[in-house]
């Protein structure tokens, strides 16, 4: 079982809430985040991807590997259809897993990733290689480069998008109050 951090409400659940990292991250990203949803009244569970954290190196360290454990440590722990929130790799890895099990997921938090089938990373990924290209993409990156957020937006039935401001791509670390506030107010429209 993968190694984890939670918080659990005083009373009868409302639900349960899966948070999944991202890369370089761990469960520690989301220590601001379980006990507000506690606090809301849902079991918050926030696991160490394979080799992350205080989970061990589970071979082969494959995207794929990490779905499994997922579902592995959501069945482990009988989480009820959960509210999935993913933030960077965690999202790739979630919403895939999502994908996978559309009975095991009662609802989406995404942040700061992208999971679109006509999505490629290589041009990207060869462009930071290139001297000067790199370097020239990094100094016109902008939120707008980025637009993940709205596609989300446009392409979910009923989502929403919601901007935390003066935050980045770690906006859990940039917004310790902001974040877990938007997720509660979420989960309390969800009970």
């Amino acid at each position: 079982m993968l190694a984890h951090r939670e918080a659990l409400p005083e009373g009868e659940p409302l639900g349960d809430v899966l948070c999944v990292h991202g890369y370089p991250e761990t469960s520690y990203m989301w220590r601001h985040v379980l006990p507000a949803c506690a606090a809301a009244g849902w079991r918050a569970f926030a696991p160490d991807l394979p080799g992350f954290g205080d989970s061990p190196v589970a071979p082969p360290h494959t995207w794929q590997r990490a779905v499994e454990a997922i579902e592995a440590f959501r069945t482990d722990l009988g989480l009820a259809p959960v509210v999935l929130v993913a933030h960077d790799w965690g999202g790739l890895i979630g919403l895939r897993w999502a994908c996978d099990h559309p009975e095991a997921v009662r609802a989406l938090v995404i942040s700061d990733t992208g999971f679109f089938a006509d999505g490629r990373w290589h041009g990207l990924a060869k462009e930071m290689q290139t001297e000067g290209k790199g370097e020239e993409l990094m100094a016109n990156m902008s939120r707008e480069g980025l637009a993940g957020a709205k596609r989300f937006a446009q392409q979910i039935p009923g989502a929403r998008l919601e901007v935390v401001p003066g935050t980045c791509h770690f906006v859990y670390a940039d917004a310790p109050d902001e974040t877990p506030a938007a997720i509660t107010r979420f989960l309390g429209e969800l009970s």
